[in-house]
């Protein structure tokens, strides 16, 4: 399996699909993800490896 790091993402590809883990991200009281800037640059740069 495939397994694709940053500093604040781990994707990992399992047998059914991906999995995406996030550490340090602030989460709303819905339970929704806050990115700033850089974190999503940095999630989307994580992405777009995954499909290389």
């Amino acid at each position: 399996m495939t397994r694709h790091q940053s500093p604040h993402f781990v994707l990992e590809q399992t047998e059914d699909g991906w999995m995406l883990e996030a550490q340090h991200i602030t989460k709303d009281a819905q339970g929704d993800w806050m990115l700033n800037h850089d974190q999503l640059e940095e999630l989307a740069a994580l992405l777009q490896q995954s499909r290389a």
